[in-house]
C-alpha cells in the first residue's frame, strides 16, 4: 500500500483500483484503494465513486453469502417438495379408489334388486332399476342383458335385440353384443317356425281316424264294397223285334 500513498492523486488511485476489481479480480486489494481514496480525498468526486464501487463490492459479497447458505438447503427443499407431491398424488389416488369401490358397491346392489324382481314376476320393476343403472355405468353389458333377457322370456325379440344394438353403438369395439344379436336372431326364427307350425296344424293325425275318413271317402266316390252291395243290378233292356230274327247286312 505505501505504492499507492506515494503517488498522491486521487484519479490514479481509482483507475488502479479499477483495474484490481474488474480486470484484476483483486477485490481485497481494490477494496483498500477505494477506502484510501474515501479517506484522503473525502470532498471529491472521486471519493464519491469509490463510495459507489464499495457499495456494489459489498452487495455482491452478501448475494454470494446468501447463494452458499441455501445451496446446501436447496436438495432439502426439492426433496421436501417432491414429498409433498407425492403425497397429494397418494391422497388423490386413494379418493378416487375409493369412490371407485363405492360406485360398484351401489351397482351391485341395484343388479341385485333387479335380479329379485325378475325372479319374482315383476319384470316392468326390474325393468325400471336397470333403466337407471344404465344410465348410471354405462360401461357395463350386464343390465343391458339383463334387460334383453326379459325380454326374450317374454317372446319380445325386438327390444331384446334393441338393448344390445344400444350398447353397441356405445362401445362398438365389444364382440359381444354383435354374437348376442345373432343368437337373438335364431331363436327368433325358431320361435317362429314353432308357431306357424302350430298354426298350420301339421301334427300328425291318429291311424284310426284316417282310415276312418278313407273308408268314408270311398263310400262317397262308390268304390267302396258297400256301396257295390247297394246298389241293384241293371237290368238288359227288352226289345220290340226278336234278337234271332234281325238280319244283318
Amino acid at each position: 500500500m505505501n505504492q499507492h500513498d506515494v503517488d498522491g492523486s486521487p484519479l490514479k488511485l481509482y483507475q488502479t483500483a479499477y483495474t484490481l476489481h474488474y480486470k484484476e479480480h483483486k477485490i481485497a486489494e481494490a477494496c483498500e484503494i477505494y477506502e484510501q481514496i474515501i479517506r484522503q480525498f473525502p470532498d471529491s468526486d472521486v471519493s464519491a465513486y469509490a463510495s459507489i464501487q464499495l457499495q456494489k463490492i459489498h452487495a455482491d459479497e452478501i448475494t454470494r453469502r446468501m447463494a452458499r447458505r441455501w445451496v446446501p438447503a436447496l436438495p432439502l427443499v426439492i426433496l421436501l417438495a417432491a414429498n409433498v407431491l407425492l403425497v397429494a398424488v397418494l391422497a388423490t389416488l386413494l379418493a378416487v379408489n375409493a369412490h371407485r369401490v363405492e360406485a360398484q358397491k351401489q351397482k351391485t346392489g341395484e343388479l341385485i334388486r333387479a335380479l329379485g324382481k325378475m325372479y319374482s314376476g315383476r319384470d316392468d320393476d326390474a325393468l325400471d332399476i336397470l333403466r337407471h343403472v344404465k344410465i348410471g355405468y354405462r360401461n357395463d353389458i350386464t343390465p343391458f342383458a339383463l334387460s334383453s333377457e326379459i325380454y326374450r322370456k317374454n317372446d319380445d325379440y325386438m327390444r331384446a335385440r334393441k338393448e344390445f344394438e344400444t350398447y353397441r353403438r356405445l362401445y362398438p369395439k365389444d364382440p359381444l353384443p354383435e354374437l348376442e344379436i345373432a343368437e337373438i336372431n335364431q331363436e327368433e326364427d325358431e320361435h317362429i317356425k314353432g308357431a306357424l307350425e302350430a298354426k298350420s296344424g301339421s301334427a300328425p293325425i291318429p291311424e284310426d281316424v284316417v282310415k276312418e275318413e278313407d273308408r268314408k271317402a270311398a263310400v262317397r266316390a262308390g268304390t267302396g264294397s258297400s256301396s257295390t252291395a247297394a246298389r241293384p243290378a241293371k237290368k238288359r233292356p227288352k226289345l220290340l223285334v226278336p234278337v234271332d230274327s234281325i238280319h244283318y247286312f
